[in-house]
């Protein structure tokens, strides 16, 4: 359900690339952790880990994904594209859409957390009663503030607190479209994906000790360029060709080894902006990337995103009993064979009965219409 607006398959696929990267990487955080008791780390285990630990990146590239998907219904209507949009819709519209599945996920984890600890289980990743004042922060997307660190209720909070901060930014940093000139809007984008992160260089610690969207919003404004060049030059509707997908294998590569290095953190949203070009623009990337499962799943990625963590942690334990080989690639693989079908799983009955439900713009009206009674006429009075 898209409130209106076309569907972009690459969307949903880069979502996939995003979510999968995330799993993954606390997937193999947990067999780290808690699977390889007799067993060793080899040389191509640890550039499987290593790896397969880039994946904590998924983050920075969601926040890509909604600066692209936020900046266009407000740069439409700044380049003369469509209508102006209402601000009281966008804003019900991230209310309802986005809150009931978090509010409904916080709950039945701090709930989940605080009857394994009563019941005397191991389950030091769960919360307990006594983190009551953080479910509370969490409620109200302030536990990055007020902890200096991601919710102790659901981890996966920390970045859905960066998110509401630019959903609520994202109307007023959407003036850059206002801009005519085409270069002169872009080179200013470009100029802040390499100003911000300089700037951060100089500011005080205290500053960039709390995750905020400070220490992000090159990311999101990279979103915003990608936007552009849909918008514009590819008129909503990008041509293909192979020369991209040659173009794409090395933004990739080169992203992925700016990640794993660490020493270039500027050129990540730039590299980032430019391989998913080449995700819309390339032929075989592209009809990979818009595959329908491919998409499913990366549709469901919010589900996935909330409740991954903590499935995994319920999980990892009862898969101990399966130890096959003695190296980290042998217990991360079962660990993959078993984990993963029952995150999917269990993600995709929250997303069917809970998420899902929630992205029709209209769920809220037609709740409350159901609880709404009936006005009796006198006829019914009387009778």
């Amino acid at each position: 359900m898209t409130s209106g607006r076309r569907f972009i398959p690459e969307v949903d696929g880069l979502r996939f690339l995003a979510i999968s990267g995330v799993v993954l990487f606390h997937l193999s955080g947990y067999t780290s952790a808690q699977h390889m008791s007799a067993a060793s780390m080899r040389p191509a285990d640890l550039t499987v880990r290593s790896f397969l630990q880039l994946g904590s990146f998924g983050v920075q590239l969601f926040f890509l994904l909604s600066g692209f998907v936020l900046a266009l219904p407000f740069a439409k209507w700044r380049l003369g594209i469509a209508a102006r949009p209402s601000l009281q819709r966008y804003y019900l519209r991230r209310l309802t859409r986005l809150e009931p599945p978090y509010f409904i996920a916080l709950c039945a984890i701090f709930l989940t957390g605080a009857f394994l600890h009563r019941a005397g289980l191991q389950a030091q990743e769960w919360p307990t009663l006594a983190h009551w004042p953080n479910l509370i922060a969490s409620f109200f997307y302030q536990h990055n503030l007020f902890y200096g660190r991601g919710s102790r209720i659901l981890t996966a909070a920390w970045s859905l607190e960066i998110e509401v901060q630019f959903y609520l930014l994202a109307p007023l940093l959407a003036v850059v479209f206002s801009i005519a000139r085409v270069w002169a809007r872009r080179s200013l984008l470009l100029f802040l994906l390499f100003a911000i992160p300089a700037l951060r260089t100089v500011l005080p610690a205290d500053a960039l000790s709390v995750p905020s969207l400070l220490l992000y919003l090159e990311w999101f404004l990279a979103g915003f360029l990608l936007a552009d060049f849909y918008l514009v030059d590819w008129q909503e509707s990008p041509s293909h060709s192979y020369y991209w997908d040659f173009l794409n294998l090395i933004a990739w590569a080169a992203l992925l080894w700016t990640f794993s290095i660490q020493r270039f953190p500027v050129l990540e949203p730039p590299l980032a902006l430019v391989a998913y070009i080449g995700v819309f623009r390339s032929r075989i990337a592209n009809w990979l990337i818009t595959r329908h499962p491919i998409t499913t799943i990366g549709g469901m990625c919010y589900s996935i995103y909330l409740l991954h963590w903590h499935v995994i942690s319920a999980t990892v334990f009862f898969v101990r009993r399966w130890r096959v080989g003695s190296s980290f690639l042998s217990r991360f693989s079962i660990d993959l064979l078993i984990i993963l079908p029952i995150v999917l799983l269990v993600a995709t009955a929250f997303f069917s009965l809970i998420e899902r439900p929630c992205m029709d713009p209209a769920w809220v009206a037609r709740l409350a219409g159901k609880f709404r009674q009936p006005k009796l006429s006198t006829r019914d009075l009387v009778a």
